[in-house]
């Protein structure tokens, strides 16, 4: 009975992922989709939401994204003294595509807060030192940045685009218009781009006329056939940003972000 509740879990998790949303890199974390019981929740209602700490909500944006959770303050730990300061959105669109940005943004940043919060009252050392978010809107794509800093020094961003009026998923028209770029210009400076960053990463090793470099250099340009496929957000200025996976000649691979001119 037990593994068949785990289980239940499991796929509860897994529903809330978008094959194409899985972390392509440390520090990136694309936009969520809708777990399983999003029909029970209202439009702007927060998935096993912090508790705000009496702070009234401060509408961003015209009160498309609020602040639904802020904290901050000083913390002591054998004699360091740390300052933590937590600042939680929330995309307040009626789509189930924005509820499940949200309860992603919930799972991957509110957690964290609140284990932090709780080792603060067991006077245990501070993990998490600062959660904010910032957000920006170019044509109709509107995109939150979800930023934690670790007081170790370590670092994750979460990356999250949605329709800035109807809070469902951008298409890829919309970010070609975002940018201001033509669609049949996209393949040609991808392959351009691609082949560079090739070069950049594998050209110390190997030589352009291997074979080796010749089919990996193939084989990572193989998914430019279509880059509607690729994953895809707005830089904080404007810009495109497709992930393409790069294959090495010796083995292995890594997906790369290209920002488009």
């Amino acid at each position: 009975m037990k593994k068949l509740v785990l289980l239940f879990v499991l796929c509860l998790l897994l529903a809330g992922c978008n094959p194409r949303s899985r972390q392509p890199s440390e520090n990136f974390v694309p936009s969520g989709r809708p777990s399983s019981n999003t029909e029970s929740q209202r439009p702007g209602e927060m998935a096993g939401a912090i508790t705000p700490s009496g702070e009234e909500e401060r509408p961003l944006g015209g009160g498309t994204v609020k602040e639904v959770f802020f904290q901050e303050g000083d913390y002591t730990y054998k004699g360091t003294e740390y300052h933590y300061s937590y600042s939680i959105p929330m995309v307040d669109l009626p789509s189930d595509y924005a509820m499940g940005c949200n309860q992603e943004i919930e799972l991957r940043f509110g957690n964290p807060i609140r284990e932090s919060l709780s080792e603060m009252e067991r006077f245990e050392p501070l993990v998490v030192q600062t959660v904010k978010y910032t957000e920006d809107v170019f044509g109709s794509v509107l995109t939150v940045r979800v930023y934690e800093t670790d007081v170790d020094g370590g670092e994750s961003q979460g990356i999250y685009s949605l329709n800035a009026v109807t809070g469902e998923e951008p298409t890829y028209q919309e970010f070609l218009a975002a940018a201001g770029l033509q669609e049949s210009r996209i393949p040609e400076l991808l392959t351009d781009a691609v082949t560079v960053r090739y070069r950049e990463l594998v050209g110390n090793r190997f030589r352009e006329t291997d074979p080796r470099y010749t089919a990996a250099l193939s084989q990572s340009l193989g998914a430019l056939a279509d880059p509607s496929l690729l994953y895809r957000h707005l830089t904080e200025d404007g810009k495109l940003a497709i992930y393409v996976t790069v294959y090495d000649p010796a083995g292995g691979s890594d997906l790369q972000e290209f920002i488009l001119p």
